[in-house]
């Protein structure tokens, strides 16, 4: 009898596929649907993109796949795993010679492995699927699993908001399990159990002028800066404030709102060197529901006018417009936090601990596709993801011990017995 591929396998296997280009991506879904037929982890289905859905005019069309594990017992729930399959282009990323797809081991220690997307989303994807296959070897599944892998995370989540639009996370799931990374080191130190993600909103800030140079300057602390309007929304972008929840998880877990830089450029150039246009595409990563987009644009926008008001560039002679980033078709990804007292997040404290040993609670610090769930469906979510370290880098790497713990813990919760979101 074949036994089930060990977990290393699996992991090289899965960063040797590239998953950045549309044919890779579908190559990808593929081999996963292929692999969960092969060892029967459970009813197993690859689901196109929906016909007049933003990004199903690609060719080949972009897909997701889920395979559902039911429960063997009565009287419990279904839930939701979910992580994406999709990973970054490591143009750029990685060195000249140093191939991407293939799974490298730190030397001197076996257990912690490198390679494109090894960590983000693949140490997450393989804990799901050695998790199947340890579910059918059990008879005590007192919870219903759908697990959903989906295309696109790396651009606008247009995967899980496809599925949404398809209700493949149907009324039956009443919470959310994520395998996605927490973004950044958790090799050291306790297990962690993501309780929340923040939010992001990216907007383009357009400034131009006929007298781009101008405005008093009276600020010793950056001497070397013209006075600029364009420096001066340089200077002020990352001191812009927004409100944040008074409540003590939030205050606690979650990161503070930020604006961040992520590219600027300026052009149309009068004179010598003096710019006439400059633009700027900013993050905002934020961690209060409440706000939402219209919200934030205004208050960025209102923040920068005061800047150059104070500074004597006023209108009409100053134009500003700020707008949501170019080539955005989905709704940008609103920030989300459970309860630490929540049934759902005290089950998986307390299976965790039985499994790892001392585990701490976290806001996990990039965003990822469980946001988009948790408010679509109105359901609570947790990501249980396994240790490891970067993204998108030649550094990134996973812990395989820690893929298999992860694998134990969502297994430890499909035969949970005892509910998994109510007292």
């Amino acid at each position: 009898m074949i036994e089930f591929p060990n977990t290393r396998s699996i992991l090289a296997s899965c960063v040797a596929r590239e998953s950045y280009t549309p044919p890779g991506a579908r190559r990808m879904a593929e081999y996963l649907e292929s692999f969960s037929n092969e060892w029967k982890l459970g009813e197993t289905h690859l689901v196109d993109f929906p016909k007049g859905f933003p990004f199903a005019h690609v060719r080949p069309t972009p897909c997701n796949v889920y395979i559902d594990i039911p429960p063997t017992q009565p009287g419990g729930e279904w839930m939701l795993w979910l992580n994406h399959f999709d990973s970054i282009d490591p143009t750029g990323h990685y060195p000249v010679g140093r191939d991407p797809l293939e799974l490298t081991t730190e030397p001197g220690d076996s257990d912690l492995c490198y390679g494109l997307k090894c960590n983000d989303p693949m140490g997450g994807v393989v804990a799901m699927l050695v998790a199947a296959h340890l579910l059918q070897q059990r008879n005590e599944r007192r919870h219903g699993v759908r697990m959903l892998l989906v295309c696109g995370e790396e651009d606008q989540s247009q995967g899980v908001h496809a599925a949404l639009s398809q209700n493949l996370v149907d009324d039956r799931i009443t919470c959310l399990v994520g395998t996605d990374i927490l973004v950044g080191d958790t090799l050291q130190g306790p297990a962690r159990l993501g309780i929340g993600r923040p939010g992001r909103v990216g907007l383009q800030v357009n400034i131009e002028g006929v007298d781009m140079h101008a405005g008093d300057y009276s600020d010793d602390k950056y001497p070397q800066l013209a006075s600029t309007r364009e420096a001066w929304i340089n200077l002020a972008l990352p001191t812009i404030q927004f409100p944040e929840r008074p409540e003590q998880h939030y205050q606690q877990y979650m990161p503070r709102s930020r604006c961040t830089i992520s590219q600027w450029s300026s052009g149309k150039t009068h004179g010598l060197s003096v710019a006439k246009e400059a633009t700027v595409n900013v993050d905002v990563i934020y961690g209060n529901p409440e706000l939402d987009e219209v919200v934030i644009k205004a208050a960025v926008r209102d923040a920068l006018q005061r800047t150059l008001q104070d500074h004597n560039i006023r209108e009409p002679d100053d134009v500003m417009t700020v707008v949501r980033e170019p080539g955005r078709k989905m709704d940008f990804t609103k920030p989300y936090l459970e309860a630490p007292n929540s049934p759902l997040v005290q089950t998986c404290l307390n299976i965790m601990r039985q499994r790892l040993g001392e585990v701490v609670l976290c806001a996990a610090k990039g965003t990822a596709d469980e946001p988009v769930v948790v408010h679509r469906k109105r359901i609570p979510g947790v990501i249980i993801a396994p240790r490891g370290r970067g993204e998108h880098t030649d550094g990134e790497c996973v812990s395989l011990k820690s893929i298999d713990e992860t694998a134990a813990v969502l297994a430890d919760l499909a035969c949970h017995d005892g509910p998994l979101t109510q007292r």
